[in-house]
């Protein structure tokens, strides 16, 4: 779970009293059957999906979805006819013209409809980046596998993914996505299936870029530090090797409360505060004047937090506050579009990622504002980031 909210999955919120737990309707979304989370006798089922969107006047739009089995056949494939006007059919990558949809009369609903009753609710569904497509079926579903995730890019930007097209080429010998129709939705489902199973045949190492790097947390741990971490349980999994002791945390207050607590018997401190970034990532589609009062609330929250932990810090010590990210929305816009402009989305992670950086040494009580940069060697007894 917490992989899909890393990922900009679309999540099923948690249901009332008075809904039905199988289903749930929120903006059009739907879900697909739920699972009971037993473990069965035979293997859950697998079926890969891939779809190709336009873009309207109200955003991208489904135009196309295939799905295959896990003996490549095709169970379903058909054209869907968006609601809204459509502003352009992006052609030269879905493959979809004016022509082709001309006559079509299927609709998203339908399309929903079949897919409920096409998977069981065993079901895992593989794609690739496969967020876009379920947010283009307006689809709930929490058993998948992206070949996006389990083949990461060789890259140490966490923005980047490989291509379905690259993937293919490396490791199943395949040349997709070279047609002057633009991309076909059946070819790039049976090569997520191919992609996965391979991976299932290999092993989860497979496919993973060598790690060449030492964490930071490894590095202090090597120097024989006491390292405490605290932030939610999915990124403790991806990044907490290393750290003398981890702490799962649900809340920005629950982080906080356990950083006072900690910070007389660590010699360096992890604590990751996500108002201000959970914030931006829900209200991302939205510019008024309530966002920018509210964006400010936040602020002044997030303010409050860093002062009960800045009040708390001992002598001897070097407290660091980074504000190392700015806005992704543009970054997740950018990565939403398939045919993806490389060289705006790389303009947009460098504009993300810039920050500030405050700095205080105890007892001296000097504080340092500046951009982002390489820090220098400090002479503190305790470190708390």
């Amino acid at each position: 779970m917490d992989q899909m909210m890393e990922n900009d999955y679309p999540l099923l919120p948690e249901p009332s009293s008075d809904q039905d737990s199988k289903i749930f309707e929120d903006d059009g979304y739907l879900s697909t059957k739920s699972h009971n989370g037993l473990m069965t006798l035979t293997e859950p089922p697998m079926y890969a999906i891939d779809c190709e969107m336009c873009e309207t006047a109200e955003g991208m739009e489904l135009t196309r979805i295939s799905v295959v089995d896990e003996s490549f056949n095709v169970l379903y494939d058909t054209l869907v006819k968006p609601s809204n006007q459509i502003i352009d059919y992006k052609t030269k990558y879905s493959g979809i013209t004016e022509d082709m949809l001309k006559n079509v009369t299927t609709t998203l609903a339908n399309v929903q409809k079949r897919l409920i009753n096409l998977f069981p609710s065993d079901a895992i569904l593989l794609g690739h980046s496969l967020e876009n497509d379920l947010r283009a079926l307006k689809l709930y579903h929490q058993r998948v596998i992206d070949t996006s995730v389990i083949y990461p890019a060789n890259t140490s930007s966490p923005f980047f993914k490989a291509s379905l097209r690259g993937l293919a080429h490396k490791y199943l010998d395949k040349d997709i996505q070279n047609g002057k129709n633009g991309h076909c939705s059946v070819e790039d489902a049976s090569a997520c299936m191919e992609l996965v199973q391979l991976k299932i045949e290999n092993g989860p190492d497979f496919g993973a870029p060598p790690v060449e790097k030492e964490g930071l947390f490894e590095r202090t741990s090597r120097n024989g530090k006491i390292v405490a971490m605290l932030d939610y349980s999915g990124i403790l999994r991806k990044f907490c090797t290393g750290a003398t002791h981890t702490v799962s945390c649900s809340s920005d207050e629950e982080i906080v409360s356990n950083a006072v607590q900690l910070m007389q018997g660590s010699e360096i401190l992890w604590a990751h505060l996500h108002e201000a970034e959970m914030f931006l990532k829900e209200n991302e589609s939205t510019v008024d004047e309530e966002k920018e009062k509210r964006w400010k609330d936040v602020l002044q929250s997030v303010d409050n937090r860093i002062k009960e932990i800045h009040d708390a810090v001992p002598s001897q010590s070097l407290l660091l506050v980074l504000f190392g990210c700015g806005d992704l929305s543009p970054v997740r816009r950018l990565q939403r579009q398939r045919e993806g402009n490389r060289t705006e989305l790389k303009e947009a992670v460098k504009t993300a990622k810039k920050g500030v950086c405050f700095i205080k040494m105890t007892p001296e009580e000097i504080t340092v504002g500046k951009e982002m940069t390489t820090l220098g060697q400090h002479s503190a007894n305790k470190i708390i980031l």
